[in-house]
């Protein structure tokens, strides 16, 4: 059975048509208000790191492993810290810590795909270290080794509003849309067919 870590998982878009396909998904969020998400393990991203040689010790080596750092830090959106930070001539610098933490767990476990994903304001403080982006879909950034996602001609991402008093409203606006988890599993099915045939 083919195995998916999916790291700062949130609501776990990333890995929902993994999971709903047959593979083990590992989800890791540190929000306690999302331990009803399926497969979720409750514990930050730098918990589990430190636990890796006995995690890796007791799990079998994932597939995949995708991961989504939190945005804010990143966006451009007009209120997000970045922007605010420019708009009144300060210096700003984002706070990378976890995304080094999930760099260094897909180095460590090394497995066949990756993909670290953000906001389109992440790539001046990503590509420096993980170059241009494998792929851009709308709004979403997507750094790794993965097959290319071919995403339907007419596919429009449009976030939902869950208003702006729900405490997890940010957790619902950068869920990864299942279109996205699905056509990532097909390329990555695809592609596992025509190697068996090579």
């Amino acid at each position: 059975m083919p195995i998916m870590w999916d790291l700062c998982s949130g609501l776990g878009g990333a890995s929902e048509a993994f999971l709903a396909n047959g593979w083990e998904v590992v989800r890791i969020e540190n929000n306690n208000e999302l331990g009803h998400v399926p497969n979720t393990i409750i514990c930050s991203v730098e918990e589990f790191y430190e636990s890796l040689e006995t995690v890796c010790f007791e799990m079998e080596k994932p597939d995949l492993i995708w991961a989504s750092p939190p945005c804010l830090e990143f966006s451009n959106a007009y209120n997000a810290p970045k922007s605010v930070a420019k708009r009144e001539n300060v210096d700003f610098e984002p706070d990378m810590k976890l995304f080094h933490l999930c760099e260094k767990i897909i180095h460590q476990v090394n497995p066949e795909y990756w993909v670290i994903e953000n906001v389109m304001g992440a790539q001046e403080y990503f590509n420096g270290i993980l170059g241009e982006p494998t792929q851009i879909i709308e709004s979403f950034c997507l750094w790794g080794e993965f097959p290319r996602i071919a995403m339907p001609v007419n596919y429009k991402h449009l976030k939902p509003d869950v208003g702006s008093k729900n405490p997890l409203r940010s957790n619902y606006r950068a869920k990864i849309p299942y279109e996205v988890s699905l056509q990532l599993l097909r390329a990555i099915t695809e592609q596992t067919k025509l190697e068996d045939w090579l």
